[in-house]
């Protein structure tokens, strides 16, 4: 007696499902099994977007202005406060894309992980 008798459909555009014949081809396995791999053994991160990151994506627009002004002052031949200038913002943007890291390998505050504990095949 068969114990899947339930089904599950899902819409895909073409390159989606370009993807998915490809991996699903490439893995060996049929259709059936190699989604049920993907479901059990599958980690699932969502970010939550909060203030953190709206602080974070505020960092980036002033470094933004510095940028413009130190174009500025190459303009009007500063050339020595320039490259003090983009000397201090490369320190300020490699921070913030140290902090951007962070947040993309661990979520902030009020994220949520997804895990399906693994079960043996045919559960």
């Amino acid at each position: 007696m068969r114990k899947r008798n339930n089904q599950f459909a899902i819409r895909l555009s073409d390159s989606e499902l370009a993807l998915w014949n490809s991996k699903q081809s490439a893995s060996g396995m049929g259709k059936t099994e190699f989604f049920l791999k993907m479901l059990k053994s599958t980690r699932i991160k969502v970010y939550c977007f909060n203030e953190s990151l709206k602080l974070l994506y505020n960092e980036l627009r002033h470094i933004g202005v510095n940028l413009n002004q130190a174009a500025y002052l190459v303009n009007v031949d500063r050339f020595d406060v320039a490259a003090r200038e983009i000397d201090a913002m490369y320190r300020e943007f490699m921070n913030l894309m140290n902090k951007f890291q962070k947040f993309i390998d661990n979520p902030m505050i009020n994220a949520t992980i997804i895990e399906v504990p693994t079960k043996k095949d045919g559960d």
